[in-house]
């Protein structure tokens, strides 16, 4: 499997640190979607009313998701190697 760190630094070797429980998945989540800022708009109109439930489920199903893995240990990062970089700039 090849897994892509998405940032504007180069990590050769990751290291675990100490994650706000009140962001994305918090202190440890095995794998799941990437939640977007537009998927969060679409919730925020459907929250002030602006947006009925059946048009937000229509906007949030054109939406491609993708799934971001998450890291919690010492021993599973050694079993990443790292391969390089690719600039999408």
């Amino acid at each position: 499997m090849i897994l892509y760190h998405g940032s504007t630094e180069i990590v050769e070797k990751p290291k675990i640190i100490s994650g706000d429980k009140f962001l994305d998945f918090g202190y440890g989540f095995v794998r799941g979607p990437v939640a977007n800022d537009t998927l969060y708009r679409i919730i925020v109109l459907y929250e002030s009313g602006i947006l009925n439930f059946e048009e937000t489920v229509k906007r949030l199903k054109v939406n491609e998701l993708f799934d971001q893995l998450s890291f919690h240990s010492d021993k599973a990062l050694e079993n990443l190697i790292f391969r390089g970089i690719e600039s999408l700039t």
